[in-house]
């Protein structure tokens, strides 16, 4: 049984499209005690993990990410622990190079039973989706100033959100259960229709008045152990479900849905987790999607996610 199912996963992975959206949000995925990795030690319950992570993603139009983070998570005791990241983006893609800080995440955890994890927290943006084009030097003739760029450029979606999961472990397994519902939308207003016919800026769906709908997300995972306990590779299928169509203000101050942005996207991703020893630990995280959403205008899309992370215990 357990041969078939990591076949199954392997064979996800391995159907992979590249054209799609990866994790709802950078950190919703894994926020708290949402992450498929395990740092408890089990012979001291209160403990202090400090983790810096960097990954790389490729959005939609050619759209390179880069989104550095910091995470301390703290365990009180058996049953009570606590989080708070916070995360940076630099884009870089033919209208423009932007950087900026994104979210602080800060989460609760309470283990109701050992195998069974309830989580609750928030996000909070350190911008308003709201970056303007700039260039180093004089633009090109005929580009617009100050224009409002689309949603793939910024280093946040802008709203505060609430976050709430479940996970259950059952041994290897692991099953959770999350949503994120934004409790504000953005100040972005970008429409393609101040840039030049011939600008690449065309390309983006309109986000002026930009009004983002919640996301569900499953998991499954499957953890592997190989030399003594020291590598772990975990196997994960994620659907996540855009709950209803996003909308935009259009050029006539009219509200229209976005039709498209509603659905599922499939993601699948490999964990590559290495304990160095008691209080270090590296990770490698490999992911993308194999199932999209037929229009993503919120500039989550990766075809692809690579990240590494190191993580201490104090």
């Amino acid at each position: 049984m357990k041969t078939a199912i990591v076949v199954l996963l392997l064979f996800c992975t391995s159907c992979i499209n590249v054209v799609a959206q990866g994790c709802s949000d950078a950190g919703f995925c894994t926020a708290g005690s949402l992450n498929v990795h395990a740092v408890d030690d089990k012979t001291n319950a209160a403990q202090t993990w400090v983790g810096a992570a960097f990954s790389y993603g490729l959005s939609d139009f050619g759209v390179q990410v880069i989104s550095p983070r910091l995470e301390v998570r703290h365990s009180f005791d058996t049953v009570w622990n606590a989080s708070a990241r916070i995360g940076m983006q630099i884009a870089n893609g033919d209208l423009t190079s932007t950087i900026g800080f994104s979210d602080v995440i800060v989460t609760g955890g309470c283990n109701l039973l050992p195998e069974l994890q309830l989580t609750l927290g928030a996000k909070f943006p350190l911008n308003n989706a709201d970056m303007r084009i700039s260039y180093p030097s004089l633009p090109p003739e005929g580009s617009p100033l100050n224009a409002p760029l689309p949603m793939d450029y910024q280093p946040s979606l802008g709203t505060i959100d609430v976050i709430a999961g479940v996970v259950w472990h059952l041994g290897d397994f692991s099953l959770a259960a999350a949503m994120q519902q934004p409790l504000t939308q953005n100040s972005n207003t970008f429409t393609p229709d101040v840039y030049p016919a011939t600008s690449a800026a065309h390309q983006y769906h309109p986000t002026n008045g930009f009004n983002r709908q919640a996301d569900v997300l499953l998991r499954a995972s499957y953890m592997l152990s190989t030399f003594e306990e020291k590598l772990r590779m975990h196997l994960s299928v994620l659907p996540i479900y855009h709950v209803a169509n996003d909308t935009y203000v259009d050029s006539t101050s009219v509200r229209r849905e976005i039709v498209g942005s509603r659905g599922v996207t499939l993601n699948a991703a490999l964990l590559f987790e290495y304990v160095l020893s008691d209080y270090n630990r590296i990770e490698l995280t490999i992911a993308a999607p194999v199932v999209v959403r037929t229009i993503r205008p919120d500039g989550l899309t990766r075809s692809i996610l690579i990240g590494v992370e190191y993580r201490t215990r104090l």
